[in-house]
């Protein structure tokens, strides 16, 4: 049995009802339907728990079934056949970018270095705000 939620419409499910910022339209739906609230967006399943208690408690009773990523044909598209670490789904794979990441890309070391290059970035992007502001 699924939890209470909004109307979904065949193929579009409830995109049309969302409000920005989503985590508001969450946390409004959920005044009306209850702390965990069922919603399809597209054609894809959600599950969404506004209560941090029970949230955890999901999270640790269900945490292979909430935990990995869906699995569409977009999805599919836009990580390379589910090959890099955002989407791809947790499993050995995951673990082993994870551990690959987790060790050299944000190594204390590896962070140090590339500093100057993040600070450099994030100058360029300050000045572009700036100059699209008018």
């Amino acid at each position: 049995r699924l939890p209470p939620g909004p109307f979904s419409l065949p193929i579009f499910g409830a995109l049309f009802s969302l409000e920005e910022p989503l985590h508001h339209h969450f946390a409004k739906i959920g005044k009306k339907y209850g702390p965990i609230v069922f919603l399809k967006m597209g054609m894809a399943p959600f599950v969404v728990v506004n209560d941090n208690q029970m949230a955890a408690q999901v999270l640790k009773a269900h945490d292979l079934e909430f935990g990995s990523r869906p699995d569409d044909g977009f999805f599919r598209i836009v990580s390379h056949g589910r090959n890099d670490l955002v989407l791809a789904p947790i499993g050995d794979k995951w673990k082993a970018m994870r551990r690959i990441c987790s060790t050299h890309l944000f190594s204390n070391s590896m962070v140090k270095a590339s500093a100057g290059f993040r600070e450099s970035e994030m100058k360029h992007a300050v000045k572009a705000i700036f100059q699209q502001s008018g």
